[in-house]
């Protein structure tokens, strides 16, 4: 009884409620709406590209700075928990001084004024040994018999 309650809507007020004609046409309402498709393009373009960066962030720190499977398990731990406190401080604090659209434009500048120099920042492991300059300061790995 707890679990399932009983109905409390007689059957007209039910089917007023909820309309046969809805089920399965939100996205084809959503789409209809002005600027909804270039937002859900967004999201989804968004989406893939997380998706994408987290397929293979462990593959470039394993390469980059010889981190195990428990350096990445922390490494991605600690970025979600940044995620959690940018988006649940930062933005919130944002969003109610700044119109949205020019956090927009502005999160856009900056994008495309710095992920251009990404490749210039000086990336060092944990230990200061950076494998790009230095790639002998890192300890080897041995090489199989099958490679």
């Amino acid at each position: 009884m707890i679990a399932f309650p009983p109905e409390t809507l007689n059957p007209e007020a039910r089917k007023e409620a909820r309309p046969e004609e809805r089920t399965g046409r939100a996205l084809f309402t959503a789409l209809e709406r002005l600027g909804m498709p270039q937002l859900l393009g967004i999201a989804l373009l968004t989406m893939a590209g997380l998706a994408m960066m987290e397929g293979t962030c462990s593959l470039l720190v394993n390469q980059r700075f010889d981190f195990g499977q428990r350096e990445v398990d922390f490494l991605s731990g600690s970025i979600g928990i940044l995620i959690v406190l940018y988006r649940g401080g930062l933005v919130r604090v944002v969003a109610k001084r700044i119109p949205e659209r020019c956090t927009l434009l502005g999160g856009l500048v900056l994008l495309v004024a710095f992920l251009p120099l990404l490749p210039w920042v000086p990336w060092s492991s944990p230990g200061g040994a950076t494998r790009l300059s230095n790639p002998q300061a890192l300890p080897q790995r041995p090489q199989s018999a099958i490679a």
